[in-house]
C-alpha cells in the first residue's frame, strides 16, 4: 500500500498519495561566484560574477537530492534516487566517479581536504571513497598489496564505496564535515530521523572506516533534519573551533559545541503540536545556514518566509543565544526549501512548487544593508531574467 503524505500550499491541504516515490527536493551548494542548484534529476551552475550559465547536467536516472562543492571548489559531488554519488570535475564538468549504493543516496559531504567523497544512503550508512580516479588507483593498489599479504583478504571492487559508519535502522538526513575536535581530530557530524546528532571521529584514510563516536548532541525531541558548521571566524569569536547549528522536526534551531557535544543556545521557529508523528513530511522541517557574521537563516516547512536568527554572546556570563534578526519572504519563492550563505554574506533561498516530478526551482538572493542590519532581495540584480529562467 502507498504511503499518504500531506503538503501545505498557501493554507490548503493537498493530499497526494505515492507507492514510491517522494516529492522533489532542491538542493544548493556555494563556492565563490559559482552557484549549484539542484531540482528533480536536473543540476545546474552558474556564475554570478559574469551572470553566465555555466553548466547543465541531467546523467542521474532520479531526483537529485544533495550536492556539495569540495572547500577549494576542484570538485562537486551529487547523490539522489538512483542509488549513485557523482564526483564532478568543475574545471571542464567531467564525471570523475560514480559510486553506487544498495539504497538511494540522501545526503552527502566532502572530506576537508577533499580527497574522498562522503555519501548516506536510506540504510543508515555513511560510504566513502577517493574523490579522483587517481586517489581510488592508488587506494587500489594498496588494497591489492595487502590482499597479496593476505590470502584471506577480499579484493575491493572498483566502484563499489567504503562503508564508513552506519546509524541503526534510522535514515541519515545530512552530513557535515569540516569541524575539528580540541584535540584536533577531524568531525563528521551525521543527522538522522530518530533526533540524534552524531559527531564521528574522521581518520586520515576514511576508507578503513571510523570506529569511534565523539559525541552526541541530544536535546532534539524530533526528527532532525539538517546541520551546519558555524564557519572558523564566528566559531573562534564564540570561544569554540567546532560550533555546530541543527534544525528539526521539533521547530527548534539549536546551537552546540560538537567537541562536547554541549547545547549552548536555542530558538522556537516554529510550534509543533504534542500529537504530532515523528514523520518529517507531515511536520516542521527545516533547513538552515550559518554565516560567517555569526548570523543564520532557517526555512521552515509550511512557511512562505525565511527566518533570519543572530548569534549573541552574552557579555557577563558568556552565555550564547539565538535572537530573531528578521523574517524576510521572496515574492518569487514558493516553499523555501534550502537555504544557504555565500562569501560575500549574501543569503540564498531555493524553493518551488511541491510535486512529485519537475526540474523547476525558484531562487531569491538577499543582501545585507550594513553590519548587524537587515536583509533587502537583490534577486534581479544578480540573476537576470535569463539566468533565472535557467535555472526555472
Amino acid at each position: 500500500m502507498g504511503r499518504r503524505r500531506r503538503w501545505k500550499t498557501k493554507g490548503l491541504s493537498a493530499p497526494i498519495v505515492s507507492t514510491d516515490a517522494d516529492p522533489v527536493t532542491r538542493s544548493i551548494a556555494l563556492h565563490g561566484s559559482r552557484v549549484a542548484i539542484a531540482a528533480g534529476r536536473r543540476w545546474r551552475v552558474v556564475d554570478v560574477s559574469s551572470q553566465a550559465e555555466v553548466h547543465s547536467d541531467t546523467t542521474h536516472e532520479g531526483a537529485v537530492r544533495g550536492i556539495q562543492f569540495s572547500a577549494d571548489g576542484q570538485y562537486l559531488l551529487t547523490c539522489g534516487d538512483d542509488k549513485t554519488a557523482r564526483s564532478w570535475k568543475t574545471a571542464d564538468w567531467s564525471c570523475l566517479r560514480v559510486l553506487k549504493s544498495s539504497k538511494k543516496a540522501c545526503a552527502c559531504a566532502f572530506s576537508q581536504d577533499g580527497r574522498h567523497l562522503l555519501f548516506a544512503d536510506r540504510f543508515g550508512d555513511v560510504l566513502v571513497a577517493a574523490t579522483t580516479p587517481a586517489a581510488a588507483a592508488a587506494a587500489a593498489a594498496a588494497a591489492a598489496a595487502a590482499a597479496a599479504a593476505n590470502t584471506n583478504a577480499a579484493a575491493a571492487e572498483a566502484e563499489e564505496p567504503a562503508l564508513l559508519l552506519g546509524h541503526l535502522q534510522a535514515i541519515i538526513t545530512s552530513l557535515t564535515s569540516g569541524l575539528v575536535s580540541s584535540s584536533g581530530q577531524q568531525l563528521l557530524v551525521s543527522t538522522d530521523r530518530d533526533g540524534k546528532v552524531r559527531a564521528s571521529v574522521l581518520p586520515a584514510d576514511p576508507t578503513k572506516g571510523s570506529y569511534e563516536i565523539h559525541n552526541y548532541c541530544l536535546g532534539h525531541t524530533n526528527f532532525v533534519t539538517c546541520s551546519a558548521a558555524v564557519p572558523a571566524a564566528a566559531a573562534v569569536a564564540a570561544g569554540s573551533s567546532s560550533l555546530l547549528m541543527t534544525g528539526g522536526g521539533d521547530g527548534t534551531v539549536r546551537l552546540w559545541d560538537a567537541d562536547t557535544g554541549r547545547q549552548l543556545a536555542s530558538y522556537v521557529a516554529s510550534e509543533q503540536p504534542q500529537q504530532q508523528e515523528q514523520q518529517p513530511k507531515d511536520g516542521q522541517e527545516q533547513q538552515q545556514e550559518a554565516a560567517a557574521d555569526a548570523a543564520a537563516q532557517a526555512a521552515v516547512e509550511g512557511q512562505q518566509e525565511v527566518q533570519l536568527l543572530q548569534l549573541q554572546q552574552g557579555a557577563d556570563s558568556g552565555a550564547a543565544s539565538l535572537q530573531l534578526l528578521q523574517k524576510l519572504a521572496f515574492e518569487d519563492v514558493a516553499n523555501p526549501a534550502a537555504v544557504a550563505f555565500d562569501g560575500e554574506g549574501r543569503l540564498w533561498v531555493v524553493g518551488g512548487v511541491l510535486l512529485l516530478d519537475t526540474e523547476s526551482a525558484h531562487v531569491g538572493v538577499a543582501a545585507r544593508e550594513a553590519a548587524g542590519g537587515g536583509f533587502t532581495p537583490v534577486t534581479q540584480q544578480l540573476l537576470p531574467g535569463s539566468l533565472c529562467d535557467f535555472l526555472d
